[in-house]
């Protein structure tokens, strides 16, 4: 399964726990639709 966090949060220390902790990829609020639907598709393809 894949896991893209999708948070408010944008510290360096929040990214780092998300990515130790299993994450496939991070986005942080507000976030743009566009990136947001490349990720997914980029996780999807793997």
């Amino acid at each position: 399964m894949k896991v893209i966090i999708l948070t408010g949060k944008n510290l360096v220390g929040d990214v780092e726990k998300a990515y130790e902790s299993g994450a496939d990829d991070y986005v942080s609020k507000p976030y743009d639709y566009q990136v947001l639907l490349s990720k997914i598709k980029k996780l999807l393809v793997k």
